[in-house]
């Protein structure tokens, strides 16, 4: 009720894709003025050349791909969604996972599925500017698994660090057509998909990978 309140007495509201304007409209019909701004734009532009600043693709020495997720820990984030995943590779000991981020009341819960499916999961909740942007160098793969995204900030800033990125159409400012190059995987059919429909993409994006 507070949030339909404050829709409609805002003299106007900013969606960052097409999508989201049909929800907010949809959410609180009465709302004054949508205005699109689409983010993508100013934040990247169009360009599918970015080069990475260094090579991101595993050298043999390493067993293990690294896999990172930076966000907030919760319900409509679907991590649980891509540590099922995880579980289901080929080799799941061949992943290394951090996972970075707050924990808004499904950490515990994740921690167990991690623990119960015997992954090589790290959760390191909120770190430093300095400490993510280590994470982002140490990892191969940023994976959002969202279902629900105003935006994306962290595929951006993986973008902008020369990664490889795994998201979904939960992130639909994404959805473009534009894959940087070849580093961006946009998983459709991942928001209305049944669990082992989301499940399965993400499982055979990760083993694309390896």
């Amino acid at each position: 009720p507070i949030e339909r309140w404050l829709f409609r007495h805002a003299d106007r509201i900013i969606a960052t894709c097409a999508d989201e304007v049909d929800w907010i409209k949809s959410f609180e019909p009465k709302v004054r003025k949508v205005e699109l701004i689409e983010l993508s734009q100013p934040n990247l532009g169009n360009r599918s050349d970015l080069v990475p600043q260094r090579e991101t693709t595993r050298s043999a020495c390493y067993s293990r791909l690294k896999l990172l997720y930076v966000g907030r820990l919760h319900k409509l984030k679907g991590v649980n969604f891509f540590l099922d995943a995880i579980a289901q590779l080929s080799n799941p000991q061949s992943v290394e996972l951090r996972l970075i981020g707050k924990d808004e009341g499904e950490g515990k819960t994740l921690k167990k599925q991690a623990e119960r499916l015997k992954l090589n999961a790290m959760f390191e909740g909120v770190v430093s500017e300095a400490d993510k942007n280590a994470a982002y160098e140490w990892c191969d793969v940023l994976v959002l698994p969202t279902l629900s995204e105003n935006f994306g900030l962290v595929i951006a800033e993986a973008l902008e660090r020369g990664k490889r990125v795994i998201t979904t159409d939960g992130a639909p400012a994404w959805g473009d057509g534009n894959d940087y190059g070849g580093r961006l995987v946009y998983l459709k059919g991942f928001r209305n998909g049944t669990a082992e429909e989301r499940v399965g993409l993400l499982r055979n994006a990760i083993e694309e990978l390896k």
